[in-house]
């Protein structure tokens, strides 16, 4: 009787948890996260709204570079309630001009193109890319992470990269560029996601990746659409992007793990769309 009474609770806990982690509010955390060092993740974006052109940059999703005019994201970002993404800012190790860090570069949105099969706000096909009105002119501090050369099943960690909140009792972003390491759960999710409005056939393993932590480790509130990572030593870049922040189920919960966006799955998408830039 206990053992049930203790399933029962932890699964009301879990909804509560759910409600305060929706993606609705495309926002996500980094909890148990370290700070990053300033040149160590240059492909990291910053999606933003700029109401008028001399008007404040409210930051509010994560990206990643992936060419000179184009940024990789969740598609879901697109729909915040913020404003139309329309300013991406780079070389932004340091959130809001802390001093000692580089300026943030901006640049001017020409076009966002979510998947053709995203229905917002179900979010399988969660992906997006960002096209920039001009070329961004590659240094220590803006460039660009590789596309994956398999789907990740073969890797047991990654590394997830934002400004997003520290500490769930906290609403305000961290003013740090930060990374978390998780690893890979590989086919967990579909014991621990049942079908809901956000997923209505639960977890798919081709096109999502399972990813979560044993610790108090996990993304939540604070930055939708950035990168799951690992690092690669190639001759142009030094990343491949894995996944997309997409989905949080139980923030800073162990052993129950989030949704990303499996970017393998769409690389034929992705290289077809950045052609067209």
């Amino acid at each position: 009787m206990q053992s049930k009474k203790y399933k029962i609770t932890l699964w009301i806990f879990s909804l509560l948890i759910l409600q305060v982690c929706s993606f609705s509010s495309l926002k996500w955390t980094l909890i148990g996260a370290e700070l990053a060092l300033t040149e160590e993740f240059p492909a990291a974006a910053h999606l933003c709204f700029r109401r008028s052109s001399l008007g404040k940059i409210k930051c509010f999703c994560g990206g990643t570079l992936i060419s000179r005019r184009a940024v990789l994201t969740a598609a879901h970002c697109f729909y915040s309630d913020v404003g139309v993404v329309n300013v991406v800012q780079f070389g932004e190790t340091f959130f809001d001009g802390v001093k000692g860090s580089p300026d943030p570069l901006n640049f001017e949105v020409l076009e966002t193109k979510k998947h053709p099969n995203f229905r917002y706000p179900v979010l399988y096909n969660d992906i997006g890319i960002v096209k920039l009105r001009r070329s961004v002119i590659y240094t220590p501090y803006i460039y660009p992470a590789c596309l994956p050369y398999n789907n990740g099943d073969a890797y047991n960690s990654f590394t997830a990269v934002g400004w997003g909140q520290t500490d769930v009792g906290r609403l305000d972003q961290s003013r740090k560029l930060r990374k978390v390491e998780l690893h890979n759960f590989k086919n967990r999710c579909r014991n621990t996601i049942d079908p809901n409005d956000e997923l209505p056939e639960g977890y798919r393993n081709k096109s999502q990746l399972c990813v979560g932590s044993t610790k108090h480790k996990d993304t939540c509130n604070g930055d939708s659409g950035g990168p799951l990572l690992i690092s690669y030593y190639g001759k142009n870049c030094r990343y491949q992007v894995m996944g997309i922040i997409s989905l949080g189920l139980s923030c800073d919960t162990p052993n129950i793990p989030s949704i990303f966006t499996r970017v393998h799955f769409y690389r034929h998408w992705i290289k077809k769309e950045m052609g067209k830039v």
